[in-house]
């Protein structure tokens, strides 16, 4: 086979591939609107990961700055009452 034949084989199986993949998704590569509708469902869950990640950041971040406090408060109050002071 020449170079321009297995790149054409290669050009047709993986334009069923693609047509195989989106169809199995739902979507018909032909319609526009489908195109439209995944590509915004795709930038929705792309910012929705982000998001969930800076709650999960912060949340993190503020649970061990509690935890932290909390035992640095510990120790204040255990040096104090062995100090005795007040």
């Amino acid at each position: 086979m020449r170079e321009t034949e297995i790149e054409l084989i290669a050009e047709r199986v993986s334009d069923v591939t693609v047509t195989k993949t989106f169809k199995a998704l739902g979507l018909d590569i032909n319609d526009s609107e489908d195109i439209r509708h995944f590509q915004a469902n795709m930038a929705w869950v792309f910012r929705f990961r982000r998001l969930s990640e800076r709650i999960g950041t912060t949340v993190i971040v503020t649970v061990f700055t509690v935890l932290t406090g909390g035992i640095l408060k510990l120790a204040y109050e255990a040096l104090k009452s062995k100090t005795g002071g007040s």
